[in-house]
């Protein structure tokens, strides 16, 4: 699973780059979950070095979907994923 969203690195638009959750932990007991997404110019490119990483925190539901189901969701309610797609 991925998210599809073009961005712009250095001036550069890079058209339906590929944004994946590479981690997801649950640092504290305190029911948030934090998860680092890395982008990367296309899927094609997903083995090797990303353009980016980022970091995001988010209230997750321990009784609901899997936490990477959960942070794709919570991704694409930030400004900077919206109109993102699944991949």
């Amino acid at each position: 699973m991925a998210l599809l969203k073009t961005v712009v690195f250095g001036g550069v638009t890079v058209t339906n780059a590929y944004h994946r959750i590479e981690s997801v932990s649950i640092p504290k007991l305190n029911g948030m979950a934090l998860i680092h997404v890395w982008t990367f110019k296309d899927q094609a490119a997903s083995s090797g070095a990303p353009l980016s990483v980022g970091e995001y925190e988010f209230a997750h539901d321990k009784d609901g979907a899997n936490i990477a189901t959960q942070g794709y969701a919570y991704l694409k309610t930030q400004p900077e994923y919206e109109g993102a797609t699944d991949a």
